[in-house]
């Protein structure tokens, strides 16, 4: 395997202005016998097969999975993918086509844009797939992604970007990113994904932003906030953030449960709760909460969607009697409140252990003497981190509460003599169940044993 270094450089924009963008960028190329072959042939070989086209002059691929999903779902990825991306990889396992093109350096005007409707017409024709397919960027790639969303955006499904370049700033970042980038002008401005954030938004189109650990000179952090504001203000619903902690010191951060359930929920690859009924979860049903949204199952975790309030499961068997031990994992999607709030039976009556309540950081048993995780002696604080597994255990032993987690003991309260309950607020998930409040939550492994009373 071999790289190259090279640069991109085209006029910008046509009219009194006419300037030229020049940057250093990395291709990694991957050497096939006598020839070389494009980053994204490597996805295809490992993966699924692939069938070229020519646009416009413009070397085109089609990423075909080796079973098509139900109503031909697809996306659109703004340049080659890198050969391990596994965001596509995940695509394709899912039964997704996925269309990209070498546009050269084509981030700025509408000739890049005209390339895409000609890539997304033959796709469309030639191999009957969805009318809306996901539109995926990174980084400087958000450029054209965006410019076509926001001239189609009745093509759209959704838009997922890596790290995206939303805004374009005179001297600044862009320039001390790549050396060799003109300073941009009012004209560049223009051409900013941050410009198109409130048609987006009119239009409803699902966005969820991506961001890797800040790096020096990366004009990242322009426009997130503008962004997000113009959406919203706009009229967009559906706009999600998600970022890689700085550091990273186990396994068990996990991005893909985000990033795979919000391409398939918004590609209508993902079924949510029916009448109660959570589709492919049969110890489960959907708690009967005012306010919630759906419940999804993707592969084995099970997602509660954020609900103007509370979404929640219960379960669909007998609830435990006597001792018992509760094991799963939990994590955060987003959201800035409990992700795991769960309800379990003590003797004739119930107990939640409330896992990043009250602003994200309150784990304690609600409710003790009639006062809830936050106001008893079992309030205990700490930090969470979203996209990160969180292992939850709990055990009740006699008249005993404990609770760990990561192993870290964060309850152990004897109960005896004291007033147990739930907040009103978390009836529907009795006798054993799961809520979350206004954040969207994951659960897995979950597991219930009894536990004999000489242990």
């Amino acid at each position: 395997m071999r790289s190259v270094d090279y640069v991109l450089t085209r006029a910008l924009c046509r009219g009194r202005t006419r300037l030229v963008w020049a940057a250093a960028v990395i291709m990694t190329m991957f050497v096939a016998g006598s020839g070389t072959a494009y980053a994204g042939a490597s996805v295809a070989a490992q993966h699924h097969n692939s069938v070229p086209v020519e646009v416009n002059g413009r070397a085109g691929t089609l990423l075909v999975p080796s079973e098509q999903a139900e109503g031909g779902p697809w996306a659109i990825h703004a340049a080659t993918p890198a050969s391990d991306s596994p965001v596509v990889s995940m695509l394709l396992a899912k039964g997704f086509h996925v269309a990209f093109i070498n546009e050269d350096g084509l981030y700025d005007c509408d000739d890049a844009a005209t390339d895409w409707d000609a890539l997304y017409d033959w796709v469309r024709e030639q191999h009957g797939l969805a009318e809306k397919p996901a539109v995926l960027a990174q980084d400087h790639g958000a450029i054209p992604a965006y410019h076509w969303a926001a001239r189609h955006p009745r093509r759209v499904a959704c838009i997922y970007a890596q790290t995206p370049w939303l805004h374009l700033e005179a001297g600044g970042d862009s320039t001390a990113a790549f050396p060799t980038l003109r300073q941009a002008t009012d004209a560049d401005a223009m051409l900013a994904p941050v410009i198109h954030a409130n048609l987006l938004g009119e239009a409803n189109i699902p966005i969820m932003h991506f961001y890797r650990p800040q790096q020096p000179g990366r004009p990242v952090e322009k426009g997130r906030t503008e962004f997000r504001t113009a959406y919203r203000l706009a009229g967009g619903r559906v706009f999600k953030e998600a970022e890689l902690p700085p550091s990273d010191p186990d396994a068990r951060y996990d991005s893909m449960v985000h990033t795979t359930a919000f391409l398939l929920t918004h590609t209508d690859q993902l079924p949510g709760t029916l009448d109660g009924i959570v589709p492919g979860a049969s110890d489960w049903k959907a708690a009967d909460f005012s306010g919630r949204t759906a419940v999804r199952v993707l592969d084995d975790v099970l997602i509660l969607e954020a609900g103007n309030e509370m979404t929640g499961i219960t379960t669909a068997n007998e609830p435990p009697e006597g001792d018992y031990e509760i094991v799963l994992d939990a994590m955060r999607l987003s959201g800035g409140d409990f992700f795991c709030a769960l309800t379990a039976p003590y003797k004739d009556t119930v107990f939640s252990l409330v896992v990043g309540g009250w602003g994200g950081t309150c784990v304690g048993i609600s409710s003790l003497d009639w006062l809830d995780a936050y106001h008893n002696e079992t309030a205990h604080f700490r930090s969470f981190e979203d996209n990160r597994w969180y292992r939850i255990r709990l055990r009740v032993t006699g008249d005993t509460i404990r609770a760990w987690i990561d192993g870290d003991e964060v309850v152990n309260i004897d109960v005896a003599d004291r007033e147990v309950d739930i907040r009103w607020e978390m009836a529907p998930t009795t006798p054993l169940g799961i809520a979350t409040w206004r954040t969207s939550g994951a659960i897995k492994n979950f597991s219930l044993r009894p536990i004999a009373p000489a242990q």
